[in-house]
């Protein structure tokens, strides 16, 4: 089992919750409750045979950090999509990430009209809108796709790549036959 331990900040509060889970739900928490709402992996790290993953995700005034640890042949899926989803934010950062943010105001500023707070509201929520892309990226290299199952595979919703991870946990079928059927 794989225990995670979440803790909220909201408004100088602490809300601190614990759940064990197996995989294919500490997966889901991972990628549907942090990782997808801007979440930052702040460390992945081994010790032996325990493995541990801290992640940090702001949304508007909460800092929810939550670490997902366990033994590391069970943590070894959670471990490739946070250093996946790790190394595509970096590919991602500086310039090309202020560029996005930067297009989405013009292009939502555009479509929502010059009201007061829509800038705010804007970097408020470029983490999602952003983060979404980056961690569907995470879970195709995750997944092991390749260059040429890119096209097919970014036509999928996330929740159905998710789930086809989760598929592919089950040692049923390989990760581009559980896209295939997703799609």
């Amino acid at each position: 089992m794989i225990i995670v331990h979440s803790n909220r900040i909201k408004d100088g509060e602490s809300y601190p919750f614990t759940q064990e889970c197996d995989v294919p739900r500490a997966l889901e928490l991972l990628v549907s409750c942090e990782l997808r709402f801007g979440g930052i992996c702040t460390d992945i790290s081994t010790d032996g045979d325990v493995a541990s993953i801290t992640v940090e995700t702001r949304l508007m005034s909460c800092l929810d950090t939550s670490v997902f640890s366990g033994p590391a042949a069970l943590m070894r899926p959670l471990l490739t999509i946070a250093i996946a989803h790790s190394e595509v934010r970096a590919a991602r950062a500086g310039a090309v990430a202020a560029g996005a943010v930067a297009e989405a105001h013009v292009v939502l500023g555009s479509q929502l009209g010059s009201q007061e707070g829509i800038p705010l509201y804007l970097d408020l929520g470029a983490p999602i809108f952003l983060g979404q892309s980056a961690v569907k990226l995470a879970l195709l290299v995750a997944g092991g796709i390749t260059e040429s199952d890119i096209e097919l595979a970014t036509a999928i919703p996330l929740h159905d790549v998710l789930a086809a991870l989760q598929l592919t946990l089950t040692g049923e079928c390989t990760f581009p036959e559980a896209l295939a059927l997703a799609s």
